[in-house]
Formats: structure tokens, sequence, C-alpha cells
């Protein structure tokens, strides 16, 4: 809010506005140097201001109109009406010459004060309700940065794993049904094809969340405005007030809020690590900001056009023309065509990445030009800092890794042995001049030059040594299918960038026991944990559950499956489906038939992260029916089910075939292979939490329908854990 002096020299400002001509002088920096303006400024003053404020509003109203021209003083000016008698400006026509000083009497005056401390007011609050929004985020980061202190400090550093004992039944109450769950059924990952448009599901957590900030939003634009009876003196009818406060708050909010907005998007966003929140979290908050800043966007230009299409000459002269209006214009279609480009992110990735950077760029750009007239250009400096800030750290991160510089390396540039592992399974073995060590759950982007260093991939890192490491990726489309195609032809040496390492690691190692479940290329996000529980020899129970539909793919994992076997600290269980196209990863025991298999097609993303919508409803009332089914089956015709899984363990049937190894002879894990069959999760996980002794963690990789299923059960079975903490963890690119 502006000082009361502050509002003395707006309240002035306002009044003389609309007079133009003082005497033979046709702009202000001329009537500065002339008696008449000084002398109008003079009298007003003198006859509305407090004494002892007089002379300091006089230079202060003087500074900022004519800037450093020479002008009366105070006192002389004020001599001047001596001489001649002011004009009451109820009879100075605005339009011709002003032959003599204009006087504003108290009356004018205080009606003028009124109506701007009333709009200036509202625009303040403008800024505290944008602030509060943004604040609503800050809030939420901080208190999970305070939750992820709080386990640093407790989970971290306790000498046994006490501290993930059972919680009490208001948090596991919350775990169950807030912050596991999908928003309904188990559809998240899956994706929704409505008319060729793909439409991610929030989780329940931020479905309420997002929520709250979208009633907020609404609540703070439509509450608290005052009005001037009968009239003000600015804007005419309390309805035209109300459209120009409205317009006023909702421009302002988005200003405010343009930061967040960015930050939420960029790769290198601080807020990731402290909250502990996925990339996939905060592209959906992202959506979220986005959507909802550009209804407010739609308010305010829609109250804008009301507020001076009812003005005298209607629209065209009162909008149109003016300087700020056709940036906020591009500004607005820049937006909406980011927007709307996002419908189609999943179909067609790359072009959407070039346009949407592109549109981000010209929206920023416009809403500056759009501002620069008017105020509140801090938020989007800051916005274009944050944006700056995030592509310089990129590009000097990637020049660091991936040329030698100094460094002793026989590497100059980063380089990738490229090999086919199956016809669609691409392998890369990479050499970097720089030294890093990566850790479980963390990935990077890859720019192949051969592709197009325009066009980048997220890849789950699975080993690090001296600078070299491995990736594996399945070809779906776009770059990924154009590789495999290269490949195929013997160019298989390939130049690229590594832009990395970003996401972190689940702290499954925290806990008793830990079931890793992973589906297909999936296995690269999730072998890593295993492989560091087994190094750090953490004393925990794992057990690796891997679903591959052809069992040539077992070659993929060949050596670390040995390697793991060979420990025996990890009990793995490998299935081998060899049905295409059969997804039933939740089906219960009386639905063996097959009554809804073959209804759901299993797609794995490039980096074994889901990223698929299968677009099935039917699929999605089957895993339903069946998770039902289940829950009759487990609880009311055999009650004894869990007690009998925990005396004997799941049986299944014995099929298994000789694995050929990487080596030519029988591999260690062999006999671990169960042929022909998918798990059924909900007998896994059961059996899991019925023998658990403390507490499980659950991290789960592969086709959006396995993760969904393997949520939904988590969150449904939970209960059985009698003496420890649930958690469920998701190494998925949800974008």
């Amino acid at each position: 809010m502006k000082s009361p002096k502050d509002m003395e020299v707006e309240t002035l400002s306002r009044l003389l506005k609309s007079y133009t001509l003082w005497g033979d002088c046709e702009d202000l920096k001329c009537a500065c140097k002339q008696e008449l303006f000084p002398a109008s400024v003079a009298i007003t003053v003198d006859e509305n201001v407090r004494d002892e404020w007089k002379e300091e509003i006089y230079d202060k109203f003087i500074v900022s109109k004519c800037k450093k021209a020479k002008v009366l003083s105070y006192s002389k000016a004020l001599a001047v009406t001596e001489s001649d008698e002011p004009l009451d400006s109820t009879k100075a026509k605005p339009k011709k010459p002003i032959e003599h000083p204009v006087v504003f009497m108290p009356k004018a005056y205080q009606h003028m004060y009124k109506s701007s401390k009333v709009s200036m007011q509202n625009k303040d609050t403008g800024l505290w309700t944008g602030g509060f929004l943004t604040g609503y985020w800050l809030f939420l980061a901080f208190g999970c940065m305070v939750l992820n202190l709080f386990r640093w400090f407790t989970w971290k550093r306790s000498a046994n794993r006490s501290v993930l004992k059972r919680p009490n039944a208001l948090v596991r109450a919350y775990q169950r049904h807030i912050e596991m769950p999908a928003l309904y059924g188990f559809r998240h990952m899956q994706r929704i094809n409505f008319y060729g448009i793909e439409m991610s599901i929030p989780t329940r957590w931020e479905t309420i969340v997002i929520f709250f900030y979208f009633a907020c939003s609404v609540i703070l634009l439509a509450t608290r405005y005052e009005v001037v009876h009968p009239e003000s003196a600015r804007f005419g009818s309390q309805r035209q007030q109300l459209l120009k406060y409205v317009a006023d708050r909702a421009g302002i909010q988005v200003t405010v809020q343009l930061p967040m907005l960015v930050l939420f998007a960029l790769r290198n966003n601080f807020l990731m690590w402290l909250t502990g929140w996925s990339f996939s979290t905060y592209q959906c908050f992202h959506r979220a900001v986005a959507r909802v800043t550009y209804l407010q966007i739609i308010v305010h230009a829609s109250c804008y056009h009301m507020f001076d299409g009812a003005k005298s000459g209607g629209i065209r002269p009162n909008l149109w023309v003016k300087v700020y209006f056709k940036g906020g214009v591009v500004a607005a279609v820049a937006m909406a065509c980011l927007i709307l480009s996002g419908l189609f992110r999943h179909k067609w990735y790359e072009a959407f990445l070039f346009f949407h950077i592109g549109a981000a760029i010209v929206a920023l750009y416009f809403t500056y030009d759009h501002l620069s007239t008017l105020e509140y250009m801090e938020p989007v400096y800051v916005a274009f800092g944050l944006w700056a800030a995030d592509w310089l750290i990129r590009a000097l991160r990637v020049l660091w890794i991936n040329i030698r510089w100094f460094r002793s390396s026989s590497v100059f540039m980063t380089e990738a042995q490229m090999s086919l592992v199956d016809s669609d399974v691409v392998k890369m073995d990479i050499n970097t001049p720089c030294r890093w060590t990566v850790k479980p759950g963390q990935y990077v982007f890859i720019h192949i030059f051969r592709m197009g260093l325009l066009e980048s991939h997220p890849f789950s890192v699975m080993t690090s040594e001296n600078g070299s490491f491995q990736l594996m990726a399945r070809a779906r489309g776009g770059m990924t299918r154009r590789l495999t195609k290269s490949i195929a032809k013997g160019n298989t040496n390939m130049k690229m960038l590594i832009d990395g390492v970003y996401g972190h690691t689940q702290p499954v190692d925290l806990y008793d026991n830990v079931l890793l479940v992973a589906g297909g290329i999936g296995i690269t996000a999730v072998i890593p944990y295993a492989e560091d529980i087994v190094a750090r020899n953490i004393p925990a129970k794992v057990k690796l559950m891997w679903t591959v539909r052809d069992i040539t793919h077992l070659e993929l994992m060949a050596d670390r499956l040995e390697k793991l076997v060979e420990d025996g600290h990890v009990q793995l269980e490998l299935y081998v489906s060899q049905t295409h196209g059969d997804t039933t990863y939740l089906s219960s025991p009386v639905e063996e038939k097959g009554s809804f298999n073959d209804k759901i097609e299993e797609e794995e993303s490039d980096s074994g992260n889901s990223q698929e919508d299968l677009g099935n409803a039917e699929a999605d009332k089957d895993v339903m029916r069946a998770k039902k089914d289940h829950h009759l089956h487990l609880h009311q015709h055999n009650p004894d089910l869990a007690e009998e899984v925990l005396e004997k363990g799941i049986q299944h049937p014995p099929k298994q075939v000789p694995v050929p190894g990487s080596q030519g002879k029988m591999p260690l894990y062999a006999s671990l292979v169960n042929m022909g069959k998918r798990p059924v999760l909900t007998e896994v996980v059961t059996a899991t939490f019925t023998e658990a002794e403390g507490s499980v963690a659950v991290l789960g990789c592969g086709p959006a329908t396995m993760v969904d299923a393997l949520r939904g059960v988590v969150s449904a079975e939970m209960g059985l854990v009698i003496n420890g903490r649930v958690d469920y963890y998701e190494e998925a690119f949800g974008w």
C-alpha cells in the first residue's frame, strides 16, 4: 500500500492528467517550464494538503512529472496565483488551452483521493493474493522439506530401524486413502485417450493439493472488493469499478505467479531435491498452475474489454490502440498454445518439446512487453532469471561432463558403443571424459549427434565407473526408433552429449523388507537398488521380481542376475510371459480362466519408466473387478489364505526351461525362471506383507498397467504389516 504522502501525489497526478494544453504548450515538458502548470499544482496543494506536508508534496509531484526541468519553487508558484486568479476545475475544459491556473477544491480532491485509494487497495490486494497463491506452493514445499530433514536425522542417523515402526492409525489411514492411491480405481500412470487427446490422471494426494489451490484462486479473485458510492471519480459507475478491479487483480495474480510457473517446469528445480517430489509430480503441478493462471488471463482480458467497451467511443480507441494491448494479446495466445500443445505431448514428444520452449520464450517476452509501460515487472525478471539460470547450469554441466578439457582421459568427447540386444532394445555403453558416480533412481538426458542435438530423452543409469556407464532403451517411436534403424545399418559408434544427473534415490535401504517389482525394460531403474543393497551389505530382506515378454530379454541383465544369485542376498523371481498383449498383472485366484486377458496392450517406455496410456476403459473395469473379487475370495471364501501363504509361500507350477547364458552355459538363475505366466501381484504383495517382520518398502517400475496395479494392491493390503511402516515408491516419468 502506498504511504499517505504517495497517495497525495497520486491524487494530484490523476486530477491533472486530463489537462494537457497549458497556455502555448502542448506537452508536459514545456508546461513545467511555464507558470500555469506549477501554479495549478501549488494552489491545489495549498487548498487540500495539510500544512506540514505542502511543500514536500509539491516537490515530490514536480520531480515525478518534470524530472530535472527547472521549475518554480512552491512559494513562487503559489505567488503566481495571487496575481492571476485561479479557475475552478469545474469550469476548466480539459481539451482546450488553459489560460489561468486551475484549482481543485476539497470536494473534487477528496473524491479523487478516495477513488485512487480504493483502486490502489485493490491492486495491493492483488499483490498479496498472488503472493498467497505462490506461498501456497512454497508452504507445501517447506513442509515436505522439514519432513525430509526429519527423516534424515531420524532414519539415516538411527542406529536401528525402530524409527520405521508401524505408524498410528491416523497416519496409516492417510497413507492408505490419500498418499498412495490413484484418484479413482487404479489408473494413474495409464493415460486416458479422449478422441486422440491423451491425459494423465493425478494421484489422490496431487488432486487434493490442486483442488485447494484452485479453490483458493477462485475465492481470492472473487472476494474483498470495495467500491466508491455512488460512482468513482476515476472509473464511473459501480459496475465499471468492479470490472476494472477484477481485471487488475486477475492480471496481478498471474504476474506474481509467473516465477512459480516457470520453476515447476525446470530440470534444475531446487525444490525437487528439497521436497523429494518427483519430476512427474512437479509437471502435474506445473500444468495445474498454467491452467489456473490462464483462466485468470481470460478473466483479465474479458473484464477489460467490457470495461473499455462501455466508455465513450467503444473498445477500439480506449483499448486496442494502447501500447500494452498488442503485447498482452500475443502473450495470451502463446500461453494458450502452450496449454493446448500439452495435450499432444505423449504422441509427438519431440515436436511438443521444441514448440513448448519456443512458445514459452514468446509468452515471457511479450508479457515483459505488456507490462513495460505499466507496473509489476519484478516477477517477470525473476521468471526470466530462473529460466536463464536453468539453461546456463545445463549448458555448463554439459560442457564440463562431455569434453576432456584439462583432464587426463583417453576420451576427448563423450561417445557411445551401441548394440541391439533385441530387435527393439538398444544397449548403450557410454564413455565420458569426466569421472562421476550415479546413485540408484537417477537418470540422464542424452543428445545424440546423429539423431539431432536438439532432441533429448531421459534414461535411467544402471552403472557408473570411471566415467563409463550403461543405458538401455526400448524403441517405441521418434528418436529411439530411428536409433535402432541406424544401429541395424551398422552405425554403432556415436558421439553424444550427456545432461545430468537428475532425480534422487528412494530410501528403500532403510527398511527391513524391500520388494522390487520390474516389468520389461523397467528393470534398468530397479536393479541398481538391489545391487546397492548388496554392495553395502544392508541387513534387509530383499525380493526382486522381474517380468519379461520373451525369454531372450533376460539376456539384458544376465551378468547382473548372475552376481545377485551368487551373492544370495536378494531373492529373485523371474517371469517370462511369452504372450504378447497379456498384461493381467492383477487378477484373483477365482478368475484364472483369463476372462479379461488379452484386453490390454503392454507398452514400455524409452527409459524403462512407465509413460504409456493404454486408453482402455474396459481393461480398467476388469482390473477393478479382479481386485474386488480378490478381496471376496481372500476375506470371505477363504479367510485362511494369508496364513497358508505365510506357512508355504506362493506355490507356482514348476514349468521351467533351460535359459541360455551370455557365455553359452546354463546360468545360475535358470531355475528361477517361471515360463508362460505373470506374477499375480495381489498374492505377491499379500505374501510379502504377511511374512514381513518390521517395515516394508515396495518399489515398482515398468508398464503403466503394472505400476498402477501395484500401487493399488499396496495401498489396499498395507494393513497386513503388523509391526512396521509401509511405503510405496515409483520410478516413472509420468509426462
